[in-house]
C-alpha cells in the first residue's frame, strides 16, 4: 500500500529506471509489469537512424521512449507539455545519467497563443488540447483544464536540424506540423499515429487536411502493423478508409525515400 506522500514508483530493468506516476494507468502500468514500454517503436527508430542522428520526441511523456534511445544516439530533443509529466521525465533524465537530451517543458501548435488543455491522470499520456467535440472518453477521469501559451517546433528546435521527429500528441499532429514548416524540409523521417476519433474530435479535419500538411515534405508511407509501403499520393484513398473504419495506427512513418528494402521480410 502506498502512504499519502507517495506520487510515484521506481521501475528498474536492463538498466534503466524509470520513476512513474502512481495514478497513470497508461505508460506507467506497462513499466510497471514489464520493466519497459514501446520497445517496437524503439527497434524503428534505430532501424531508421544511426549513433550520429539527433531525434526529436515531441509528446516525450516521462522519456519511456527518449531514454533509451538517447542512450545509442546523438542526442534527443524532449518536448512535453504536461507539468506533471515533465517533472517525471526530468527525474528520469536524472536518474539514467543522460547528458544528451534537451527537455521543454512546452505545448506545440501552429502559432503563439493561449489554448485550453485537458490534463488527464488515468492516463496521463491523453493530455491534449480541447477537444473541439467533446465527448465522454476524454473526460472519463475528470480532467483539470488549463490554459498553456503553445510554441511552435520551429522556435523550440532553435533551429537545429533533426534527421528523425517522432510524434505522439493525442490530435494535435495538424497544428503540430503547421509550426514546423522551417523545419520539416531537413526531416528525413516522421512518426506519428493515426487515430480517427482524434481527427474527428479533437482537431475536428479530415484526412486530406491532415495529410496535405505532410505531403509536401515526404513521399513515401510505411505502416508497420499492415507490413505496407505505400506512395504518398495512395495515402490520401487508404487513409480515408481506415478513418470510415475507425482503424488506428499507433505507428505511421513518413520518409522521403522509400524504406521497403529496409523492412523486407
Amino acid at each position: 500500500m502506498s502512504g499519502r506522500y507517495v506520487t510515484g514508483f521506481l521501475v528498474s530493468k536492463n538498466n534503466f529506471h524509470f520513476t512513474v506516476p502512481i495514478s497513470d494507468l497508461g505508460v506507467s502500468r506497462v513499466l510497471r509489469w514489464q520493466g519497459e514500454y514501446a520497445k517496437d517503436e524503439e527497434e524503428l527508430v534505430l532501424s531508421l537512424t544511426n549513433p550520429e542522428s539527433c531525434i526529436a520526441v515531441i509528446g516525450s511523456h516521462i522519456g519511456a521512449l527518449a531514454i533509451p534511445i538517447a542512450k545509442r544516439r546523438r542526442k534527443v530533443l524532449c518536448i512535453e507539455g504536461n507539468p506533471e509529466s515533465y517533472e517525471f521525465l526530468t527525474r528520469n533524465i536524472i536518474l539514467n545519467g543522460i547528458k544528451n537530451i534537451e527537455s521543454k517543458n512546452c505545448f506545440l501548435g501552429e502559432d503563439n497563443s493561449a489554448i485550453e488543455f485537458i490534463l488527464n491522470t488515468a492516463n496521463s499520456g491523453g493530455t491534449k488540447r480541447f477537444p473541439t467535440v467533446r465527448k465522454n472518453m476524454y473526460f472519463y477521469d475528470n480532467p483539470t483544464v488549463q490554459t498553456f501559451m503553445i510554441q511552435t517546433f520551429d522556435e523550440v528546435s532553435s533551429g537545429e536540424n533533426y534527421e528523425l521527429v517522432f510524434m505522439d500528441v493525442e490530435g494535435s499532429e495538424y497544428f503540430v506540423l503547421q509550426g514546423m514548416k522551417r523545419s520539416l524540409p531537413n526531416i528525413r523521417f516522421l512518426v506519428m499515429e493515426f487515430v480517427p476519433h482524434h481527427l474527428k474530435n479533437v482537431s475536428h479535419i479530415s484526412v486530406a487536411q491532415l495529410l496535405d500538411q505532410i505531403r509536401p515534405y515526404f513521399s513515401y508511407c510505411f505502416l508497420p502493423k499492415k507490413n505496407k509501403h505505400l506512395k504518398m499520393t495512395d495515402c490520401y484513398e487508404e487513409f480515408e478508409k481506415f478513418y470510415l473504419m475507425n482503424e488506428e495506427f499507433s505507428v505511421v512513418l513518413f520518409s522521403k525515400e522509400s524504406t521497403e528494402h529496409l523492412f523486407e521480410t
